[in-house]
């Protein structure tokens, strides 16, 4: 699988002050503490990314990686000498998580097991 399969739920964007927080907890020098410490944007008090706009992010093309799951996640795996099918699986179950904590139905969920 090239592509992570987004459900388009947008919890990540109405999520990314906590997501930027946890990326900071990653060792310095990895892959997604870069990104997180490069990322170029802010959110609103609620956490929300200011670039979500009707649910779709306006910034799509151009977003920076800590929002681009394909690119972090292949530089990822590289850096941790693992394939790209584990960083999906774990990041299909972090969605999973947002999904069960917002009670969103479960045709937003991602099968991790499809990485495997």
């Amino acid at each position: 699988m090239d592509e992570f399969p987004c459900t388009g739920c947008s919890l990540c964007c109405k999520n990314l002050r906590n997501i930027h927080t946890d990326a900071l907890k990653f060792p310095e020098g990895s892959i997604v503490r870069i990104a997180a410490e490069t990322f170029p944007f802010t959110w609103d008090d609620s956490g929300t990314c200011i670039n979500l706009q009707s649910n779709r992010c306006s910034v799509y093309e151009g977003r920076p990686l800590l929002c681009n799951v394909k690119a972090l996640s292949t530089l990822w795996a590289k850096q941790a000498g693992c394939s790209i099918q584990d960083i999906y699986a774990l990041t299909a179950e972090s969605c999973n998580s947002l999904i069960d904590s917002y009670s969103l139905p479960s045709e937003f969920k991602i099968n991790p097991a499809q990485f495997k």
